[in-house]
C-alpha cells in the first residue's frame, strides 16, 4: 500500500458512514452566512501552489443540540489561506447544522 493509506489506514478503519445532507427541492436559494474565501490574490495563490501538502485524516463524529455529525475528511496541516475555523464555518454553513459545531470541529481539526 502506498501513499495515505500505509501511513494513515488503521485510522480511517470501519469509518462510520457519514451524516446525510438533507435538501429540500422547494425551499429557495438561501443567503450564505459564512464567508466565502475567494479573495486571495495572485501572488497567495501561487505560494499556495509551491507549498507542500501534509494530509492529516480528520475524523468528525459529535452529537450535540439533538443533531449528529459523522464524516471524515483530509486536511492540509500546511494549510496557511483557510483557518480550521473558517472552514468549519463553512461546513456548519453548507450542513445547516447549530453554529455550536463551529468551534467543535475547528477543535478537532
Amino acid at each position: 500500500s502506498s501513499g495515505i493509506n500505509a501511513e494513515y489506514g488503521h485510522h480511517l478503519d470501519a469509518v462510520p458512514t457519514a451524516t446525510a445532507v438533507s435538501r429540500n427541492r422547494f425551499v429557495t436559494k438561501r443567503v450564505r452566512s459564512s464567508p466565502i474565501i475567494n479573495d486571495m490574490d495572485e501572488i497567495a495563490m501561487k505560494e499556495a501552489a509551491q507549498r507542500e501538502e501534509y494530509l492529516v485524516p480528520i475524523r468528525l463524529d459529535i452529537d450535540l443540540e439533538g443533531h449528529r455529525l459523522r464524516d471524515t475528511l483530509t486536511w492540509n496541516k500546511n494549510e496557511k489561506n483557510l483557518t480550521p475555523e473558517q472552514f468549519s464555518e463553512i461546513l456548519v454553513d453548507d450542513l445547516e447544522i447549530p453554529a455550536a459545531f463551529v468551534p467543535v470541529i475547528s477543535n478537532i481539526i
